[in-house]
């Protein structure tokens, strides 16, 4: 059970690593989530802040790890679920309360905003180009399927347990062949959609360039996942393929995000500052003052609703 215990710690530390750049992860400016002065973000009452959630975030880390090497084989499935998860309410609850003490240090922002969403200079059409390639790949897989339609077995195994033994099976029809590499071109086309509507909803800036680019990498490691389950008929994925492939994905999303941060900020804008008062329970957002559909996270990167947007409301009730 060597390849399962792997598999394990390959997904288990690069989530581990990502709840302790929790504080890091919003734009720079922000201690917490909270817009702050660059004194107080960069001085000594931030870098205090910091340190006190990464010594007690360590603790349910390190417990995790160990458990993950300790344990017996046996249960390394349900750890794989458990483990981050416990991990992740840990991180949660504690980012919470580094976040109710810089909230006293937070900068004043306006209750109404004005939202700079595109100009001239905006050209959404050439970033959609970039989700060809991985919606060209399942198109190429499906032909390639319909071609060699006569060599698929009329049994064939499509799922394979942590030691590489099929576990499950399909069989040569429509759906068994081709219902993989339908459901990927679906989730490809969702993010497509979810990406121009960030990409036109949000304010400029480089954590709108962050998450059009996260989205774009997303659906190449999409398209990979069911290529590969689309050739299930004739070959199977050799286990360092799944093994290595998650960590240097996240590798990759990590090299883009920062690549994204490192660029200026257009108009000379370090911060979107949104009015404490309109953040509630949950990171909900409702500011109808506020002209933007997508409001920058609290915790973490990406954006997420104003629901003080009446756009909002139909986007989320609007059929699926």
């Amino acid at each position: 059970m060597m390849s399962a215990r792997v598999l394990l710690l390959a997904i288990l530390m690069p989530t581990l690593v990502l709840f302790h750049l929790f504080p890091f992860l919003p734009r720079r400016g922000r201690l917490f989530g909270i817009a702050v002065p660059p004194e107080v973000r960069y001085g000594a009452q931030g870098a205090q802040l910091l340190r006190h959630y990464q010594l007690r975030l360590l603790p349910w880390t390190a417990g995790a790890v160990l458990i993950g090497l300790w344990i017996a084989s046996a249960w390394l499935a349900v750890l794989l679920a458990v483990l981050p998860l416990v991990t992740l309410i840990a991180a949660t609850w504690l980012f919470y309360q580094g976040r109710s003490a810089a909230r006293p240090f937070g900068l004043p922002g306006s209750p109404v905003r004005e939202a700079q969403l595109t100009d001239a200079g905006d050209r959404l059409g050439w970033r959609l180009l970039w989700f060809l390639p991985p919606a060209g790949l399942l198109g190429a897989t499906a032909l390639y399927l319909r071609g060699n339609w006569d060599r698929i077995p009329a049994r064939f195994a499509i799922h394979w347990d942590l030691n590489g033994h099929p576990n499950g099976w399909s069989h040569r029809s429509a759906g068994g062949v081709y219902g993989p590499l339908i459901l990927g071109a679906l989730m490809i086309l969702f993010l497509l959609a979810l990406a121009m509507l960030t990409y036109r909803g949000a304010r400029r800036g480089t954590q709108r360039s962050t998450v059009f680019v996260v989205m774009t990498a997303v659906s190449y490691l999409i398209a990979l996942v069911f290529f590969m389950a689309g050739l299930s008929p004739f070959w199977a994925p050799p286990t360092w393929v799944v093994v290595g492939g998650l960590p240097v994905f996240l590798a990759v999303i990590a090299l883009l995000i920062i690549r994204a941060y490192s660029q200026p900020e257009p108009e000379g804008e370090t911060v979107e500052r949104t009015p404490e008062e309109c953040w509630h329970a949950g990171g909900f957002y409702y500011n109808p003052n506020d002209p933007a559909l997508f409001v920058e996270k609290r915790l973490g990167i990406g954006f997420t609703f104003n629901f003080g947007n009446r756009l909002s409301w139909v986007i989320l009730l609007s059929p699926a």
